[in-house]
C-alpha cells in the first residue's frame, strides 16, 4: 500500500488516470480528479474537479498532496488535426502542472510516451530524442519543463502502447486494440495504415497503475524517466489474428498508406523498470481477454 494521504490524478476521467484513481480508492486514500471532462470514467469515492491544466490555476487544489500523477495530455490523434491545442496541452499545461506541485512540496509522476525517441533500432532510456511527431516533439517539451524545476521530486514514466478496459474506442481518435474490438464485434473492416508488419508493445493498463504506484513510493526513482513497456514485441497483423480468435470471428482488414510520424517499430528496453517490479508482466492473451471481455459487454 502506498504511503500519504491525498493523491491528485490530472486527466483523472480519461483511460489511464481512471485506473490510477480507482487503485488509489481502493487503498483508502483521498483522490482527487483533475479533468476537462469529468463525466468520461466516474469512479465512486473521487472528489472531481473539472480543470483544464492549460488554463486553470491548480496551486490551491494540489495543497495538502502526497503526489500528483500527471497524466492530463493530448493524444497523438489530436495532435495530427491540432498541433497548437496539442503543443498547449502537453508542454505548457505539464509546465503549469509541476510548478504548482513544486509550490506546495507535492511530487510528481510525470506520464510521458515512447514517442520522444523517434525511429531507432532499440528504445533506452539513455536514447538521443528524435520525435518524428507534433505529439513525440510536445511530450519531450514537457518532460525538459521537468528538469527545470529544482525544488520539485519528479519520476518520468514513457508509456508504450497501453491498452485495456476503458480506453476510448472512437474511430478517429481511439487506441487501435479497442477500435479492432468493435470492428470485429460488429463485423467491419479493420483499417491498417501500412502494411500491418509495424511492431507494437502493447502494455496492459493494469501494470501502468502498478507502476505508477511505485514510482510514487520509491525515492530512488526521484529525477528520473523509465520505459513503461511489457517488452511483448507483436505487430498489427498478429494482433488482428489474435483478437479474431479470442473472438472467435474471421477478420476481415483493408491496408492504406501509413500515417506520417508513425513510427515502423517498437523494440524497447524495460530493464530499468522490471528491476523494480514484485509481480511479472501481465500475459499478453490474459490482458486481451480481459479488454475483449469489457467491450463485449459495455
Amino acid at each position: 500500500m502506498i504511503k500519504g494521504n491525498k493523491f491528485v490524478v490530472t486527466g483523472g476521467a480519461g483511460f489511464i488516470g481512471s485506473h490510477i484513481c480507482e487503485e488509489l480508492v481502493k487503498q483508502g486514500k483521498e483522490v482527487v480528479c483533475l479533468d476537462n471532462d469529468i463525466k468520461k470514467n466516474v469512479i465512486k469515492g473521487v472528489t472531481l474537479k473539472r480543470c483544464d491544466t492549460s488554463y486553470n490555476p491548480m496551486t490551491k487544489t494540489f495543497k495538502g498532496s502526497d503526489v500528483i500523477f500527471h497524466n492530463a495530455a493530448s493524444k497523438f490523434t489530436v495532435c495530427m488535426n491540432n498541433p497548437y491545442r496539442d503543443l498547449v496541452v502537453n508542454a505548457y499545461g505539464s509546465f503549469k502542472v509541476f510548478r504548482a506541485a513544486e509550490k506546495v512540496g507535492a511530487k510528481v509522476v510525470h506520464a510521458s510516451t515512447g514517442s520522444v525517441y523517434g525511429d531507432c533500432d532499440r528504445q533506452t532510456e539513455d536514447n538521443t530524442y528524435a520525435p518524428k511527431s507534433y505529439y513525440g516533439v510536445s511530450k519531450l517539451a514537457g518532460e525538459q519543463y521537468l528538469r527545470c524545476f529544482p525544488g520539485l521530486k519528479w519520476v518520468g514514466l514513457r508509456y508504450f502502447h497501453v491498452y485495456g478496459p476503458r480506453q476510448d474506442d472512437a474511430p478517429d481518435r481511439g487506441g487501435v486494440i479497442p477500435v479492432f474490438i468493435r470492428h470485429l464485434l460488429r463485423g467491419e473492416p479493420i483499417t491498417v495504415y501500412g502494411d500491418g508488419e509495424q511492431v507494437r508493445s502493447f502494455t496492459y493498463v493494469k501494470d501502468v497503475v502498478r507502476v505508477n504506484l511505485v514510482a510514487a513510493a520509491l525515492d530512488g526513482m526521484n529525477g528520473q524517466y523509465y520505459n513503461v513497456a511489457s517488452g511483448i514485441k507483436v505487430s498489427l497483423n498478429t494482433l488482428i489474428d489474435v483478437l479474431a480468435s479470442i473472438l472467435g470471428v474471421t477478420q476481415k482488414v483493408e491496408y492504406k498508406p501509413e500515417r506520417p510520424g508513425d513510427i515502423k517499430s517498437f523494440d524497447v528496453d524495460n530493464t530499468k523498470i522490471t528491476k523494480l517490479m514484485v509481480e511479472p508482466w501481465t500475459n499478453f492473451r490474459d490482458g486481451l481477454k480481459e479488454t475483449v471481455e469489457y467491450y463485449a459487454n459495455s
